[in-house]
C-alpha cells in the first residue's frame, strides 16, 4: 500500500473508513515510520486527561507539535549527534558518537511526560533508565548511560545494525522453527530483566532487534517499572479511574490512533499486546511480560493476533473475556506449541506459566522444533542524513574499487575458470590425479565445488564491507579494518590450502574435503561485536609486522593439520608458540596455544595438550578472545582419560561459562563442547549421560551447518557407539547407518574414517549375534582403510578385532588367529587406552584356545586383558567374563 493520503488519513482519524481499508491502513501503519508520525502528529499523541467538573467527564487536551528535531554536530551530554534513525511514539532516536569511549551509540531523547516539565516524570524516567542500565545480557540492549537535556530525557544506548522483530518477520517467509528461535532469543532478554527486578510492560515486535549477525535484543525498556515500587500511575487510584474511562470516551478510535495515545495519561503499553490486568489499570508484572510476548509470538507464527477487535473497546472486550481466534486453516505449528501460547495467553494470571523461563523451557522442549542459525534476511541501512554535495560526486570512484576485491583471488583460487587461477586450478587437479590415490578425481570434484563456494563468498563479503564504507558510509571506517584483516586471514588460509594441494599426496587427498570445509568461517567477519571486543593490535608497526607475519604461520600450520599433516605441523606449531611468547601479543599467542594444544591431543601427547590448552584458556581470556578460550576449552573436555572428575567438571563449567558469554550464534562450537562432553562421559562409563550430550550436538551441529555435514555424522558416529553401550544396539545401528550415509556422500567410497563408521557398524552386529553379516562390513572397513592408511595405524585394529569377533562367533578359531595377531601387534605399538587392549587380547586368547594353538600363551593373554579391563571402571561385567573363562580353563591338579 502507498503512503495515506489526506483525505484517507481524514477518514481513518473520524472512523470513516471502511473495515478493508482500516485493516490496511493499520498493516501499512506498523511498517512506515512516516506515516505512523503522520498520524500522530494528526490525532495529537500527547494526550492527557483531566478532571473537567463542570462538564462532568474527561477533557481532552492536545498537546503541543513535536520537539524540533537535533542537528548534526549538536552535542547532548557528551555524545555528538551524528543523525536522525528513527522516531517513535515514546521519541527520537539519533546515532551519535561518544569520544570518551570511542564508540557509536543510539541516542534516544524520551517525548511525552519529560517534554511537560515534570519534575517527578523526569526523575521516574531517570530512575527505569538507570534500572535498565543494571541489565547485562546477550538478548538485551545495552543502556550505557541516561541524563537529561533541557526538559527531556535521554538514554544512550548500544548502537544496533540491523531491524525490528518486525520487520525481520515481514522481510522474508520464515518457517515457525525459525520463528520460535528468535523468540526464544528475546525471551531469554526479558527473562534476564525479570531477574534483575524490571517488567518491561510493553513488549512488542517494534521493541526487539535483530542485528545483522543474527542476535536478538530486547530494547526500549522506557515503559519498565522496577517490581520493588509501583510507578505514579499505579500508586494513583483516580488516574486509574481515569484510564478506564479514556477507553470509554474514545470508542471510536481504532488501533493504531490508540496505541499512540496510551503512553501519556492513559493506559500504559500498546493495546495490540497488552494483558488484560493492563486493560484494566492494575499493576502489570512479569506475567504480563509474558502474555505480550505470547501475543507477539502469536502473530508471528499465524499472520494474525490472538484477540479480534478493529477498534480499542473491541480488542479490550475480547482480551478480558479470553477470546483467543482459532488457527488459520492450513497453518503448520504444531498444536503443542498452540497449547503454549494458550496458557501464555490466559485472561487470568495464575493460569500463566509461573514465569518467562518456564514457558521458555517449555517452548524449547517442543520435540519438533530445530534450532537453527538465524539467517537475518536484510540489513536495514543506517546512513547519515547528511552528505555533502563533493561526496555524491566521488561515490563512483570507491564503489568500482569496491567491485575488484575479487581480483585479489588471482593466482589462489579462480571462480571464473579464467586467467592464472584456472591455471591454479588445473595444477591442483593434476596433483591430485599423480597420487594414484582411487579415490582423487571423486574428491577433487567434491573440494573444488567447495572451494568455489568459498571464493564466492569471500568475493561478495568483500565487497558489500567494502563499499557499507566508502560508498553507502553506513560503516565506519575502523570496522572496515577490522573486517578486512579478517577476510586477509580467510584468503591466507586459501591461499596455504591450495600450495599444500599443489604437492599433494595420498594423505592430503584423504583429508582434502575435511581441508576444504576447516577453512575459516566467513560469518565471522561479519560478526562485528566479536571483532571489536579481541584486544587490537600493537600500534609500532614493528611489532605488528611480526605479529602479520606469525599469523601467515599460523595459517600454514593449521592448513598442514587439517590437510592431514599434523606430523609435519606439530614441531612447527610448538616453534611457533615460543615465538609467540617472545612479541608478548596475547591474542596471537592465544592462538598459537589453541593450535598447539590441538597438535598435542591429536599425537597422543596428553600431558602437553592439557599444558597448551590451559595456558591458550588464559591468553585467550586476558584478551577477550572467546572464539580461541571456547576451542581451547572445548579439547580440554574432550581430553579427559585420566583427568579426576572435579577437574573434569571444572572444564566443562569454564567451557560453558564461556559459550553462553558469546551468546547466540555459535551452534557448531557449542556442538563439539557437547561431543566432548560426551566422549568423556563415554570414556568414563557414564554412557546414559553422554547419549543426552551426543544428542545435543547432533541437534547444535545440524542447526549451525546442515543435517547433512560431515561434523554431523561423527557425533551419530559416538551417538550409536553410546547406545550399544546403553543396551540398545538396534538405535546405535541406525544412527551409524545414518553417519555412514552422510560420510559416504560427503567424501567419497574411498574415506579412511568410513572405514572406522563401518567398522563399529560390525561390532554392533556382533552384539546382535549376526555375525555374518558383521564379517563382510569388517571385510568393507579393512579394504577401505588398508587402501590408504599405514599398516600400523592404531585405527586398522578394530576392524581387525571384529573381523576376529565374527569368525569366532562362525565356530572358525583358526581363521580368527591371524587378524587378531595383526590386531594385537598394532595395539602394543600404537594403543594407549586399555578398554580395546583388553578386548584384543581377551579375543586372541579365545581363538588360540578354541584352535588347539598354544593354550599356555591363551592364559597369559585372557590374564592380561582382565588386568587391562580392571583399570577401566565401566567394565566389571567383562573381569566377570574372563575369570568365568579361566575357571572353566583351570588345569587341573
Amino acid at each position: 500500500m502507498k503512503c495515506l493520503s489526506e483525505d484517507a488519513l481524514m477518514d481513518f482519524l473520524a472512523g470513516q473508513a471502511s473495515p478493508g481499508d482500516i485493516a490496511a491502513i493499520d498493516e501499512h501503519l506498523a511498517g512506515c515510520t512516516a506515516c505512523r508520525e503522520l498520524v500522530a502528529l494528526a490525532a495529537g499523541t500527547a494526550f492527557s486527561l483531566e478532571a473537567a467538573t463542570e462538564l462532568g467527564g474527561p477533557t481532552v487536551v492536545v498537546a503541543s507539535p513535536a520537539s524540533a528535531l537535533l542537528t548534526r554536530g549538536t552535542t547532548v551530554g557528551r555524545y555528538i549527534v551524528i543523525g536522525l534513525v528513527g522516531r517513535g511514539g515514546m521519541g527520537d532516536v539519533y546515532s551519535a558518537f561518544d569520544p570518551e569511549l570511542n564508540r557509536k551509540v543510539a541516542l534516544k531523547l524520551i517525548k511525552g511526560e519529560a517534554e511537560r516539565a515534570d519534575d517527578q516524570a523526569r526523575k521516574r524516567l531517570l530512575r527505569e533508565a538507570k534500572a535498565a542500565a543494571r541489565l547485562s545480557h546477550a538478548n538485551v540492549v545495552v543502556v550505557y548511560d541516561a541524563g537529561t537535556i533541557g526538559d527531556r530525557v535521554f538514554i544512550a544506548m548500544e548502537f544496533i545494525e540491523g531491524q525490528t522483530l518486525h520487520e525481520w518477520v515481514k522481510a522474508a517467509p520464515r518457517s515457525w522453527q525459525e520463528l520460535v528461535d528468535a523468540f526464544l532469543a528475546a525471551g531469554r532478554g526479558l527473562a534476564a530483566a525479570h531477574a534483575a527486578g524490571l517488567v518491561h510492560r510493553d513488549f512488542k515486535p517494534h521493541n526487539v532487534m535483530v542485528a545483522t549477525d543474527g542476535t536478538v535484543r530486547v530494547m526500549d525498556f522506557g515503559l519498565a517499572s522496577e517490581r520493588s515500587e509501583q510507578n505514579d500511575v499505579d500508586r494513583d487510584g483516580a488516574e486509574a479511574d481515569r484510564s478506564r474511562a479514556a477507553l470509554a470516551a474514545f470508542p471510536e478510535l481504532h488501533g493504531t490512533v490508540a496505541a499512540a495515545m496510551t503512553r501519556t495519561g492513559m493506559l500504559v503499553g500498546t493495546p495490540a499486546y497488552m494483558a488484560p490486568e493492563q486493560f484494566r489499570a492494575e499493576r502489570a508484572d512479569e506475567r504480563s511480560d509474558q502474555f505480550s510476548f505470547c501475543v507477539t509470538l502469536y502473530e508471528a507464527l499465524y499472520g494474525q493476533r490472538p484477540f479480534a477487535g478493529d477498534d480499542v473497546g473491541a480488542l479490550a472486550d475480547s482480551v478480558l473475556t479470553g477470546r483467543v481466534r482459532e488457527a488459520p486453516a492450513g497453518s503448520r505449528v504444531p498444536k503443542r506449541v498452540r497449547r503454549i501460547l494458550l496458557r501464555g495467553l490466559a485472561r487470568e494470571r495464575a493460569q500463566r506459566f509461573p514465569s518467562m523461563s518456564d514457558l521458555l523451557a517449555e517452548l524449547g522442549r517442543t520435540p519438533e522444533r530445530r534450532r537453527r542459525t538465524l539467517v537475518v534476511g536484510a540489513v536495514v541501512a543506517l546512513v547519515l542524513l547528511v552528505v555533502g554535495a563533493g561526496m555524491q560526486r566521488t561515490l563512483e570512484r570507491p564503489g568500482a574499487q569496491c567491485r575488484r576485491t575479487s581480483e585479489r583471488l588471482a593466482g589462489i583460487w579462480d571462480i571464473t575458470n579464467g586467467g592464472t587461477g584456472a591455471q591454479r586450478r588445473d595444477v591442483l587437479s593434476a596433483a591430485f590425479v599423480a597420487t594414484g590415490a582411487a579415490n582423487a578425481g571423486e574428491t577433487w570434484q567434491r573440494v573444488s565445488a567447495t572451494l568455489d563456494r568459498y571464493a564466492q563468498g569471500w568475493t561478495r563479503m568483500s565487497t558489500e564491507s567494502c563499499e557499507a564504507t566508502r560508498v553507502s558510509g553506513e560503516q565506519s571506517p575502523e570496522v572496515l579494518e577490522l573486517r578486512t584483516t579478517c577476510l586477509g586471514t580467510s584468503l591466507e588460509s586459501l591461499r596455504a590450502l591450495t600450495d599444500v594441494f599443489a604437492k599433494a599426496d595420498r594423505g592430503v587427498v584423504d583429508e582434502a574435503v575435511n581441508a576444504a570445509n576447516a577453512l575459516p568461517d566467513l560469518a565471522r567477519c561479519a560478526d562485528v561485536k566479536a571483532l571489536k571486543a579481541v584486544t587490537p593490535p600493537p600500534r609500532d608497526r614493528e611489532t605488528r609486522a611480526k605479529v602479520e607475519k606469525l599469523r601467515k604461520r599460523l595459517v600454514e600450520i593449521r592448513v598442514l593439520r587439517d590437510a592431514g599433516k599434523a606430523a609435519v605441523a606439530l614441531p612447527l606449531g610448538r616453534a611457533v608458540v615460543d615465538d609467540a611468547r617472545a612479541i608478548a601479543y596475547k591474542p596471537a599467542l592465544a592462538e598459537a596455544l589453541e593450535l598447539d594444544c590441538w597438535l598435542e591431543e591429536y599425537s597422543g601427547m596428553q600431558a602437553r595438550c592439557r599444558t597448551a590448552c590451559e595456558q591458550a584458556i588464559w591468553a585467550a581470556e586476558a584478551s577477550r578472545y572467546d572464539e580461541i578460550a571456547a576451542s581451547a576449552v572445548t579439547i580440554l573436555v574432550g581430553s579427559s582419560s585420566g583427568v579426576a572428575p572435579d577437574v573434569h567438571q571444572r572444564w566443562v563449567e569454564l567451557a560453558r561459562a564461556i559459550v553462553e558469554r558469546m551468546g547466540p550464534g555459535h551452534d557448531r562450537i557449542e556442538g563439539w563442547l557437547e561431543h566432548g562432553i560426551g566422549r568423556a562421559d563415554l570414556e568414563m562409563g557414564d554412557a546414559q549421560a553422554a547419549v543426552g550430550h551426543f544428542e545435543r550436538a547432533i541437534a547444535l551441529k545440524t542447526a549451525a551447518e546442515g543435517a547433512d555435514h560431515p561434523d554431523v555424522s561423527l557425533s551419530l558416529n559416538s551417538y550409536g557407539n553410546a547406545l550399544q553401550e546403553l543396551g540398545d544396539p538396534r538405535r546405535g545401528l541406525e544412527m551409524l547407518n545414518r553417519a555412514t550415509t552422510i560420510m559416504e556422500k560427503a567424501y567419497g567410497a574411498s574415506y579412511p574414517f568410513l572405514g572406522g563408521v563401518i567398522s563399529n557398524e560390525g561390532e554392533i552386529l556382533n552384539a546382535l549375534s549376526r555375525p555374518k553379516e558383521a564379517l563382510a562390513l569388517f571385510r568393507k572397513s579393512l579394504a577401505i582403510m588398508d587402501a590408504s592408511l599405514d599398516p600400523k595405524n592404531a585405527w586398522l585394529a578394530f576392524p581387525l578385532t571384529g573381523f576376529g569377533r565374527s569368525l569366532l562367533a562362525l565356530g572358525r578359531p583358526r581363521e580368527a588367529v591371524a587378524p587378531l595377531e595383526r590386531a594385537l601387534a598394532i595395539r602394543d605399538s600404537a594403543e594407549t587406552v586399555p578398554l580395546p587392549r583388553g578386548e584384543t587380547r581377551f579375543a586372541l586368547a579365545q581363538a588360540l584356545w578354541e584352535s588347539g594353538g598354544d593354550r599356555a600363551r591363551a592364559l597369559t593373554l585372557a590374564a592380561s586383558a582382565r588386568s587391562e579391563y580392571q583399570r577401566v571402571a565401566k567394565a566389571t561385567n567383562n573381569v566377570a567374563e574372563i575369570d568365568t573363562w579361566l575357571r572353566a580353563r583351570k588345569p587341573a591338579r
